[in-house]
């Protein structure tokens, strides 16, 4: 076993698949598609590589001649940087069309993993309320709700920035962040005269759900990654239970420091203001993803072509097939996106998945079970699976839209 100060040098070609297997993995690659590419990279710099990709663990056998080793990267389950992801992979890619030997793709991929985060701190707790702001106006809420939810979303992307690099308290983040998110759904129903707590909560609460880990979990098992699909709903499960934990004490707290909340009717809003929710939680993925500001077109698309797909399936033929159709239909356009501009298809694949997966659904089972109302919250969790396979099915069988990538071929350069 390897140390990472142990490993070959990054010009070489199995120092650069190590750095680059770790840069795919730290951007939020699921482990089918990560070890799809680095076998692929590994096989076209001419040595043979087994790479077994886990949410905090990355195993790589080496096979250069007749020489073998075997490293052990020890890493955490990356956030999805939708920018540095795009540009790994372009590196990935430019290297399997010999466009880059390994020492070009190194020095390339050493001045994606050093640059700095896209976006800063404010505009990253901005994309909280953004985002929190579209859901809750897709999920039915009124303007009281919508600024409810926005300001909640505000909040709570100000305890992600003030709590990221401490170690102690992100481990309690989920929790601390759902009780304080609770109790401020009460205070906000209390003082914007509306009673849908549970609105104003899921939807400040939308982005630290596990539904995209659910959904990716599902996948990997769909895709024969046993242990690292286990492994991720496993991770998914307990923060469910972190989260559900400390709304059941925030609730608490509101229910006895605010007292009882009084019904009010709520006020529809206009139909053209669930697309302008849809527009807002568009701009918001941008910057919460790391994206870059001209690619923010490709995002808000994404979302459009996902929710309007999704809604129709739902209103034609039920939740289930509603989610089918919408992983189905981004999936497709990710691909043809990925034929046009010779770009990584999770430019829109991934902000557009985010807006189907059925995380609020298994939100919703947990606080029914933690109100005791087993009936309900079986069913709930039982409709998330479901919808989660949906996705994943869908996702799946959008592959027929892959087509060959054709790219001018360029001389190859000599080290």
């Amino acid at each position: 076993m390897h140390t990472e100060a142990q490993w070959p040098a990054a010009e070489s070609p199995s120092g650069f698949v190590l750095r680059l297997t770790k840069a795919l993995h730290m951007y939020g690659t699921p482990s089918f598609d990560l070890e799809r590419t680095v076998n692929a990279v590994a096989e076209k710099l001419g040595f043979g590589l087994e790479c077994f990709s886990l949410p905090t663990m990355i195993t790589l056998s080496l096979y250069e001649s007749e020489k073998h080793a075997t490293y052990v990267i020890r890493v955490d389950p990356g956030d999805i940087n939708l920018e540095k992801l795009t540009l790994t992979q372009e590196i990935a890619d430019r290297v399997l069309y010999d466009e880059l030997n390994s020492a070009q793709a190194a020095k390339q991929l050493a001045q994606v993993t050093m640059s700095p985060a896209h976006w800063g701190a404010w505009p990253t707790v901005a994309s909280f309320g953004l985002v929190s702001a579209g859901v809750a106006r897709v999920f039915g809420g009124d303007w009281a709700e919508v600024l409810s939810g926005t300001l909640l979303g505000f909040i709570v992307g100000l305890l992600a920035v003030l709590i990221a690099g401490r170690r102690i308290l992100s481990h309690l983040f989920p929790t601390i962040t759902s009780a304080l998110a609770a109790f401020f759904s009460y205070l906000f129903a209390r003082f914007f005269g509306h009673d849908a707590v549970y609105i104003t909560l899921v939807s400040g609460l939308i982005v630290l759900l596990p539904g995209l880990m659910i959904t990716v979990g599902l996948a990997e098992l769909a895709t024969q990654n046993l242990v690292a699909g286990t492994a991720r709903l496993a991770g998914a499960a307990i923060l469910f239970v972190q989260m559900g934990f400390g709304v059941a004490l925030g609730d608490q707290l509101g229910a006895l420091l605010v007292g009882e909340l009084h019904y009010t009717a709520v006020k529809v809003l206009p139909a053209w203001t669930e697309w302008a929710a849809i527009l807002c939680a568009g701009i918001g993925f941008v910057v919460l993803f790391q994206s870059r500001v001209q690619d923010a077109i490709w995002i808000v698309l994404a979302g459009l072509i996902a929710y309007t797909s999704a809604r129709f399936g739902t209103q034609a033929f039920g939740p289930a097939m509603g989610a089918f159709i919408g992983a189905f239909t981004i999936g497709g356009a990710s691909h043809i996106f990925r034929f046009f501009t010779h770009r990584p298809n999770q430019l829109m694949m991934v902000p557009g998945i985010i807006l189907l997966v059925p995380g609020s659904m298994g939100f919703q089972s947990l606080t029914a079970l933690l109100d005791q109302n087993i009936v309900a919250g079986l069913d709930t969790a039982f409709r998330m699976l479901l919808a989660g396979i949906s996705l994943v099915i869908g996702l799946l069988m959008s592959s027929i839209f892959i087509l060959p990538v054709q790219r001018d071929k360029k001389e190859k350069p000599h080290d």
